[in-house]
């Protein structure tokens, strides 16, 4: 039953992520109910486990990726608040969860196994703990093993000039990150 917070966090995160791209693969933006409907699932997402939390950055991967702004001022300013729009709601949406579950008076990181550490190395350690348990290892990836991981993936990416690469990327690198 431990996991089961798991698997509807994972249902809700990719069920809106799927959501975001069918209609930004169809060339247009979300219409205000779409985003309403979007925006709710993130709900369900979070509240189902805190994985959740890096919706915002894939999603504000994807549009830099798929649909960059013209090196304009203007035209930078106008993506900001047309395309990146959802990005910028699940994104205060994140930081009053955040504030309120995790680090309000009594939030989870004061309960011990949840201390909140955040530093690349800690990050490196705990992504390569992950890997290991994936991978059935014990103890190889440590932090610049990790590392260069990571960078290979990463070029892998951008010799190969995949934009669903470089996004796979940043699902597996930012998707780690509440965990690590």
């Amino acid at each position: 039953t431990g996991f089961l917070y798991d698997i509807l966090c994972y249902f809700f995160y990719f069920s809106a992520l799927v959501f975001y791209l069918r209609i930004r693969q169809a060339g247009r933006l979300l219409r205000w109910y779409e985003l309403a409907a979007f925006c709710s699932i993130y709900v369900l997402a979070l509240d189902s486990k805190e994985l959740a939390v890096s919706l915002p950055v894939v999603i504000a991967a994807w549009e830099l990726l798929f649909h960059p702004p013209r090196l304009r001022w203007r035209s930078v300013v106008r993506w900001q608040y047309r395309e990146l729009l959802p990005v910028w709601i699940t994104g205060l949406m994140t930081a009053a969860f955040v504030r309120g579950r995790v680090l309000a008076k009594g939030g989870m990181s004061e309960i011990g196994g949840y201390t909140l550490s955040v530093s690349p190395a800690e990050y490196l350690k705990n992504t390569g703990r992950i890997l290991d348990e994936l991978l059935y290892l014990h103890g190889f990836f440590d932090a610049t093993k990790m590392l260069v991981f990571l960078l290979l993936l990463a070029a892998v990416a951008i010799i190969a000039r995949s934009r669903k690469l470089g996004v796979c990327w940043l699902l597996y690198a930012v998707g780690l990150l509440p965990i690590a």
